[in-house]
């Protein structure tokens, strides 16, 4: 989202921007193809979904789904106009925690551990 520049003011050309941004899409892509057939050929995963912002990628979202086809996994990813913002996200799950009568009071914070989600979702649980 930032200009890409030579200088405090200078800015690369347009083509040579475009084929910076290209070359980092294609190589962030490869990389996640890479890790995720290596997750498929270890572990016997049956479905995958691609969500959040990074999901409106279209580089990446046909390459996710071309190694799914190919290890036999199915791939579920929401329209691209539910991508683009994570927020939607975090209404449907806070939809869904109404729904079962799990709510928060102002202590509620975030945490960034598997562990602290549910050491905090247990609190409901009993």
């Amino acid at each position: 989202k930032q200009a890409l520049k030579l200088g405090d003011e200078e800015k690369f050309p347009q083509d040579i921007a475009a084929t910076i941004a290209a070359s980092f899409t294609q190589t962030v892509t490869e990389g996640i193809c890479k890790k995720l057939s290596q997750a498929f050929e270890r572990f016997n995963y049956k479905k995958l979904v691609l969500a959040g912002g990074v999901a409106a990628n279209s580089h990446l979202r046909k390459a996710v789904e071309s190694v799914c086809r190919k290890y036999g996994v199915k791939f579920y990813t929401p329209s691209v106009a539910l991508c683009g913002d994570n927020a939607a996200m975090v209404g449907a799950a806070g939809y869904h925690l109404f729904n079962k009568g799990i709510f928060a009071d102002s202590s509620l914070n975030a945490y960034a551990s598997d562990e602290g989600a549910e050491k905090y979702m247990h609190s409901f649980r009993g």
